[in-house]
């Protein structure tokens, strides 16, 4: 988002004075879900590589459950991008009334994508990162001997093996719950953003005085641009070794219950 665009969003955003500027949330939050799906798919593929055929299946549920979470946030994001569009209506074509029905619609959509996200998504993550933990550890413990020369190779610079350290396993689960956490504050932000571009839009007062800016017409069209490719450029685990199709979502169910 240009920063003319985001001066703009700002101006429109001013009930929320502490609210960070749209641009360095959706910036934040493409940087936070990036992290998040390098360490994933950084783990399976290290398991895929390195660790016995039972290991695997341990990571089953939070790949399912880490791909519905950035599906929301795609989805929360969308439902951003049909918000603006609706609202750029009344003020580039008048002098229609602002739709309200379908406005409120997209911005309920997208809270409940954050909602979802806050109360089930990330709490079931992190109960399934500290069941499996101590499962992945003894899935992938070698003898003593072996442990210790992974541990050694390691600190040589030009040596690279597929096996993780076991000792860089919680770290590596912490990074991860760090990052999605971080998602979700962002993603908290952009439903605040959403809620003030909203009642902009339904003020029938304000769209009228708006009405013909083509200043603010390509500011929003801006944002709306930046929503597209942020939501398109998200990072997704479909191609990630043994991902688990929306078919066969069961499977996942049945991990969630075992581990």
């Amino acid at each position: 988002m240009s920063p003319g665009c985001d001066i703009v969003a700002t101006r429109i955003t001013t009930t929320m004075s502490n609210l960070p500027s749209l641009a360095s949330v959706l910036s934040a939050l493409q940087t936070s879900q990036r992290s998040s799906s390098s360490t994933l798919d950084a783990m399976v593929q290290h398991v895929v590589d390195a660790g016995p055929s039972t290991t695997f299946p341990i990571l089953t549920p939070i790949r399912y459950l880490v791909t519905a979470f950035d599906n929301g946030i795609q989805d929360a994001l969308c439902e951003f991008n049909i918000l603006l569009r609706l609202g750029m209506e009344p003020i580039e074509h008048g002098p229609l009334e602002p739709n309200e029905c379908i406005q409120k619609s997209s911005y309920i959509q997208l809270r409940k994508h954050y909602i979802h996200a806050r109360d089930e998504l990330i709490p079931a993550i992190e109960t399934n990162l500290t069941k499996i933990e101590p499962l992945l550890i003894t899935e992938l413990h070698g003898s003593y001997e072996l442990e210790f020369f992974l541990r050694f190779i390691k600190k040589i610079p030009w040596f690279s093996s597929a096996r993780i350290n076991l000792l860089d396993i919680p770290t590596i689960f912490s990074s991860l719950r760090s990052s999605l956490r971080a998602v979700l504050v962002c993603l908290e932000y952009v439903e605040h953003h959403a809620h003030n571009f909203l009642t902009c839009f339904l003020d029938v007062d304000w769209v009228n005085r708006q009405r013909g800016r083509t200043d603010l017409l390509w500011c929003l069209d801006g944002t709306r641009q930046s929503l597209i490719q942020m939501s398109w450029g998200l990072c997704t685990h479909t191609k990630m070794s043994g991902y688990l199709p929306p078919g066969v979502c069961f499977l996942a169910l049945f991990y969630l219950e075992t581990f």
